[in-house]
């Protein structure tokens, strides 16, 4: 199974003296960041629609093989939830056209849906039917009504993701997926974004994840504080076989 792991986002200031060396300019961290991981969540694609510059300029600043994935734009996910109207389907398309930006480097398309969204199974199916299959396209519910065998249903028939989700609260720990991609993401144990997962928690995780029947793995961390979530990931990938492809500072990478 092929095995990308990383972090949620990799642009924040709270990094510098952690991850980051005190001294690298910010136009250096996203070069810096791929240098140990072979792949990035993009969270800012959530609060603003991208621009495909940017989106080149992404490309160019990795090397080849890394992976990026996008987080839908909130427009279409919290504003419309996922409404079918003519207001969607612009934005679902310029969404999509500049993500194409990225060619090679694009992964997977995470449309994160909000608490309030309550489970719609017509609304669901509507909207996955829109989706272009250049990309492989995941759900992250906020709800417990969405943990049912008919939305199980409609992600297979489209071959879109279930995003497999640790997190403080209801959110159930549902170890599945619904195509041939697993997507994981880490948001924390008992308080969003704070933990720090412990070595035995991740080798719990690994093995609840081993029988998973799917091609490849993404795990992503969103425990930014302290930079946990470079710990974590690297820790992860280790017990995969991943190694970082570039340990360029020893003593900063102690702090994990």
């Amino acid at each position: 199974m092929e095995t990308l792991i990383g972090c949620s986002g990799y642009y924040y200031n709270h990094w510098k003296g952690l991850f980051y060396p005190p001294t690298l300019p910010k136009k250096k961290w996203l070069s810096y960041y791929s240098e140990h991981f072979n792949t990035v969540e993009i969270n800012n694609t959530f609060y603003k629609m991208p621009e495909e510059k940017t989106l080149r300029n992404w490309y160019e600043l990795t090397p080849p093989n890394f992976v990026f994935s996008l987080k839908g734009f909130r427009n279409i996910t919290h504003l419309k939830k996922l409404s079918y109207d003519a207001t969607l389907l612009d934005s679902l398309d310029q969404f999509l056209h500049t993500a194409a930006a990225l060619k090679d480097k694009s992964g997977p398309i995470l449309w994160q849906l909000p608490p309030s969204l309550k489970v719609d199974i017509p609304k669901l199916e509507k909207f996955c039917s829109l989706l272009s299959h250049d990309f492989q396209h995941v759900f992250e519910f906020r709800d417990v009504s969405w943990w049912t065998q008919e939305v199980y249903d409609v992600l297979e028939k489209y071959k879109h993701s279930l995003c497999i989700v640790s997190a403080p609260g209801k959110i159930p720990e549902v170890i599945m997926t619904t195509s041939e991609t697993a997507y994981v993401r880490f948001h924390g144990k008992g308080s969003w974004y704070n933990d720090n997962y412990s070595n035995e928690d991740l080798q719990s995780w690994k093995q609840r994840l081993e029988p998973i029947p799917a091609q490849r793995l993404y795990a992503f961390f969103n425990n930014d504080t302290n930079a946990y979530a470079v710990g974590n990931a690297l820790y992860l990938a280790s017990l995969y076989g991943t190694t970082p492809q570039k340990l360029s500072d020893s003593k900063q990478m102690l702090l994990f």
